[in-house]
């Protein structure tokens, strides 16, 4: 067995997720910053009644988005409340995946 060469590799593969830890945090950061500029700019655009812009080749619309979800404790509530409206086409049965995985194994 080429026992330099394995911990060679191992000692890489260490180095390479340590680096993918500090890139993850970095990236992180830098949607942080990006959702605070975004709220910033959406801000102002409202303010100033501007519904889009163009800058730099790159058009910057204001949006608006909403987002729905059931309230903790009351999804099965919800999930029926859809079925009787005929809605129930939106219910989806999931599993989780590192469940179901554990349960495999």
């Amino acid at each position: 067995m080429d026992t330099d060469r394995m911990f060679t590799l191992a000692d890489r593969l260490r180095a390479l997720r340590d680096e993918k830890a500090e890139a993850d945090k970095r990236l992180k950061e830098i949607k942080e910053e990006m959702d605070e500029v975004d709220y910033q700019l959406s801000e102002l655009m409202a303010e100033s009644e501007t519904q889009n812009f163009t800058r730099t080749g790159m058009m910057f619309c204001l949006t608006t988005k909403t987002h729905a979800s059931a309230t903790a404790g009351r999804k099965e509530e919800l999930f029926a409340a859809l079925r009787g409206e005929g809605f129930g086409d939106l219910v989806y049965e999931t599993v989780n995946a590192n469940s179901l995985s554990a349960f495999v194994k």
